[in-house]
């Protein structure tokens, strides 16, 4: 998704070079198309929980777990661990190309034995939502990560991940479910 948005941010770029208000733009803008700072994201993450009706949970530092490209990861106390970023002007990406994406990219960096698929996505009335999984297994280690893909009707893209790296007892196929109710839906802009 990274690579993705890295993409359509310079197309964008280069769509704009050459204006003055675009050069403006983007000497403000040292976060590329990352929609959150990273007190944003952990205020945004903080507040989709709570509307998630979800409070056993810890921040943790991004830079210390499997998620780095992420803007914020926490932990569960049933041991999932759980990742959000932000990417903004993403209204050309199609959130099927997107997850296609994801999973290409899971499956070159697994070592093993490695599958994907699609999950079933309920409609939402105020954004766009797909659902999908990657497992790969290799030395002995099972690594299990369940994505969900939102677009808001601003053109943002949400992406929540949830991994059990072996040890997780909750069940890592359904931790998105409390995120994809209408109240939390909402929360989406």
């Amino acid at each position: 998704i990274a690579a993705l948005a890295r993409c359509v941010s310079e197309n964008l770029e280069a769509e704009k070079a050459g204006g003055v208000e675009a050069k403006a733009q983007e000497a403000g803008n040292d976060r590329g198309n990352k929609l959150f700072t990273a007190s944003e994201a952990e205020a945004f993450a903080s507040d989709l929980l709570a509307s998630a009706g979800i409070s056993d949970y810890e921040m943790t530092d991004p830079s210390g777990t499997p998620m780095p490209s992420f803007d914020v990861v926490w932990t569960y106390e049933n041991g999932i661990v759980a990742a959000l970023v932000g990417y903004k002007e993403m209204r050309a990406v199609d959130l099927d190309v997107a997850g296609n994406a994801v999973m290409a990219d899971e499956a070159k960096n697994c070592k093993g034995d490695f599958a994907s698929g699609r999950k079933i996505s309920e409609p939402a009335k105020l954004v766009s939502v797909k659902r999908l999984f990657t497992s790969c297994r290799s030395d002995g280690k099972s690594v299990e990560i369940h994505y969900t893909l939102v677009k808001t009707k601003s053109g943002h893209l949400i992406q929540l991940a949830h991994l059990n790296l072996g040890g997780a007892t909750g069940n890592v196929a359904d931790a998105d479910s409390p995120f994809l109710n209408g109240a939390v839906l909402s929360s989406y802009k």
